[in-house]
């Protein structure tokens, strides 16, 4: 086997996983809108991850809700990091 085929057997097996893991976070963060715990987060993340069309618009919108943004620099505070903001 020659690496071409390898690297490309080796991309799709990480756009398999990575579509499959955001679409995990999506039902869970779904989930927890309803039950305890950090929903948008969650379901932000998701989004991030899975490869759906329309994704930058829907990212956009649930982080300019103030608490997602709020909990996003909260944790860039913790980690020495500015604080993220958006481009009006």
């Amino acid at each position: 086997m020659d690496r071409a085929s390898d690297r490309s057997g080796m991309k799709i097996i990480v756009f398999v996983f990575k579509n499959v893991t955001g679409g995990l976070l999506l039902c869970v963060g779904l989930l927890m809108l309803f039950l305890p715990g950090p929903g948008l987060l969650v379901v932000s993340i998701g989004l991030v991850l899975a490869d759906i069309p329309g994704k930058r618009r829907v990212i956009v919108r649930l982080l300019r809700i103030a608490n997602t943004h709020q909990a996003i620099n909260n944790y860039r505070a913790r980690q020495g990091m500015a604080p993220f903001k958006f481009e009006d």
